[in-house]
């Protein structure tokens, strides 16, 4: 009897909204671990590490060692964190970015609660499968977005596929052997320099107004 009643008393909280049922995360996080390199050395302690999908912000940590040992390592990331972005869900292909700059690993998230050693090492080009990233949603201002345009892409391509056009207010992509941001704006041509953008560049898509980019 007792039990019995403990058990309607509980549904009655949560039907108030005093327990969280809904607030349970629908999926645990996979824990990735491993080794940091930044232009073939180690990465410095407190370099910040970025997991994307679809160039959405997974999880963001800082390394905290420059080696391996025993059990700590370089970098250790739960993705999806709890300010993950809806895009973060399983079957989701992450890519990285390392102090900004675009790793080559990449890792499916699963709802296994799986533990993965993944050494990233940067700059390099993902291996996102074809179809994996599609519509990307911007926000007013300036957007993170890991490209999965073809290498070489003019940024005219990229300005067409922001909808709706008028939104775009500059394309930013920072050059990987200066680190200096180069950039286009479909109202002043002569005025960019960013010339073309590789599959993995992170672009800073600038947008007026909320947009979408439609990635291949």
């Amino acid at each position: 009897m007792k039990r019995g009643l403990l058990v309607v008393g509980l549904l009655m909280l949560a039907g108030a909204g005093w327990i969280g049922v809904g607030d349970v995360r629908a999926a645990v996080p996979n824990r990735l671990y491993g080794t940091v390199t930044l232009n073939g050395q180690p990465a410095a302690v407190g370099t910040a590490i970025v997991a994307l999908a679809g160039g959405k912000p997974c999880a963001t940590v800082s390394v905290a060692t420059l080696s391996v040992s025993g059990t700590s390592y370089p970098y250790r990331m739960d993705v999806p964190d709890s300010a993950a972005d809806a895009a973060c869900k399983p079957g989701a292909v992450l890519t990285f970015t390392v102090a900004g700059v675009t790793a080559a690993q990449t890792f499916t998230l699963d709802d296994t609660g799986a533990f993965q050693r993944l050494d990233l090492t940067a700059p390099g080009t993902p291996n996102v499968p074809a179809g994996s990233a599609r519509s990307v949603n911007l926000a007013p201002g300036c957007n993170q977005v890991s490209s999965t345009f073809p290498d070489n892409t003019p940024p005219q391509e990229i300005a067409l596929a922001i909808s709706p056009m008028t939104a775009v207010a500059a394309i930013w992509v920072a050059d990987r052997s200066t680190g200096l941001f180069r950039g286009f704006n479909p109202n002043a041509v002569d005025l960019s320099d960013l010339r073309a953008v590789n599959r993995g560049d992170l672009i800073r898509a600038c947008v007026r107004e909320a947009a979408t980019l439609t990635q291949p």
